[in-house]
């Protein structure tokens, strides 16, 4: 019976039960293989336990400017209204809270797996060097410090492994 029906199965897609018809696959022209990029094979197989994990969003808003190593932007830009809390992905401990010229208020938490989170030109930090958060904890108040920051917004980005990945592959902002 098993056998039976493969070979009806096999009949219908060959669209004939003749044996002596051709083969519509065998007969078709030979496709050129897609050129695949090594880096983005690469990229994958390094970041594949990022889609094991869950990230919460650190702010709803809309992607004013995405991720484009190319011009060592290695984060996206967020825009959200004024005093709008930013949250924590996962939990973590916060690695550094502190303010610079260049990106104003940011705040680097370390999470499980290697993986980085950085939060940058806040108006305000809600947490120190040293803290331990939880997913979804307020942590600063969205801004436009720093030389770099050209209005208010979240400034995200997400490192693994040392390296920067593009965070819209893992979390939805819109």
């Amino acid at each position: 019976v098993y056998i039976d029906g493969l070979q009806k199965i096999w009949a219908a897609s060959a669209g004939d039960t003749d044996s002596g018809s051709t083969d519509k696959i065998a007969s078709t022209k030979p496709t050129s293989p897609e050129l695949v990029n090594k880096a983005d094979i690469k990229e994958t197989s390094r970041t594949i336990e990022l889609n094991f994990l869950k990230f919460a969003t650190p702010i709803y808003g809309k992607v004013s400017a995405g991720f484009q190593p190319d011009v060592q932007h290695y984060g996206v830009d967020i825009l959200a209204p004024k005093d709008t809390p930013i949250k924590a992905i996962m939990d973590g401990i916060v690695i550094s809270a502190d303010q610079s010229v260049k990106n104003g208020n940011s705040i680097y938490i370390q999470h499980n797996k290697n993986v980085i989170s950085v939060y940058k030109h806040n108006s305000a930090l809600l947490v120190k060097t040293g803290d331990i958060v939880k997913t979804g904890q307020a942590i600063a108040i969205i801004g436009n410090t720093g030389e770099q920051s050209t209005g208010p917004h979240l400034h995200f980005e997400m490192w693994y492994d040392g390296k920067y990945v593009n965070p819209q592959n893992y979390i939805t902002f819109q």
